[in-house]
């Protein structure tokens, strides 16, 4: 059987994003492990699944605006929530402007408790009676750019997969070292849920 891509999550070049960017891996019939609420069959409308987009952003008034509006047009995206993690600029006001929802930290708290709260909001704002939202955390910082995260999203709704992570080449500027995409992936092979990744030939970042 010929395996195919598995999309990968956005890494982006500030302390606050994502990108876009492909990885694959050689796994006969993936299914994910997460259980997922009862949908059609695969090839039809998931009517019932919904996704909220999740992004921590910090003085990003500049580039917020038109990433809000580029997640709204991801499928299968009913909600876009900004948290702004505590802005010396307008971000929040630019961003609800946009059409997303926004909560903000009083100071700065880092990336990973944006994300947490963002995920605490979405969890609030789920109906009981219907399934719960999957979630997309991209940067604010991706403009127009940001609709190319939505590869991501249909292995997840199509239980291919339980994450999805985007796998950037490195970008001129960033600061970072590749040591939390490192990390994860030395985490996942060693659950055995599949070999070690590799980046696709040919995939476009």
């Amino acid at each position: 059987m010929n395996p195919e891509p598995s999309p990968a999550a956005p890494q982006g070049s500030d302390g606050h994003g994502l990108g876009g960017g492909y990885l694959t891996a050689s796994v006969p019939d993936p299914v994910a492990k997460t259980p997922r609420p009862a949908r059609p069959a695969r090839g039809r409308a998931h009517a019932h699944q919904r996704v909220a987009v999740v992004i921590p952003a910090k003085d990003e008034s500049g580039r917020i605006a038109a990433t809000v509006r580029a997640a709204r047009a991801i499928p299968f995206v009913d909600m876009v929530l900004v948290v702004d993690d505590g802005s010396s600029d307008d971000t929040q006001d630019v961003a609800r402007e946009a059409g997303a929802v926004v909560v903000r930290h009083s100071h700065n708290r880092g990336k990973a408790a944006a994300m947490e709260t963002g995920a605490a909001v979405v969890a609030m704002r789920d109906a009981a009676d219907r399934a719960p939202r999957l979630l997309l955390f991209i940067d604010g910082d991706l403009g127009e750019s940001a609709v190319n995260t939505a590869p991501l999203v249909s292995p997840v709704v199509d239980g291919i997969a339980d994450v999805a992570i985007a796998l950037l080449p490195p970008q001129p500027g960033a600061g970072g070292r590749g040591i939390v995409v490192g990390a994860a992936r030395r985490a996942i092979h060693r659950m055995g849920v599949g070999p070690r990744p590799s980046r696709c030939p040919g995939c476009a970042a």
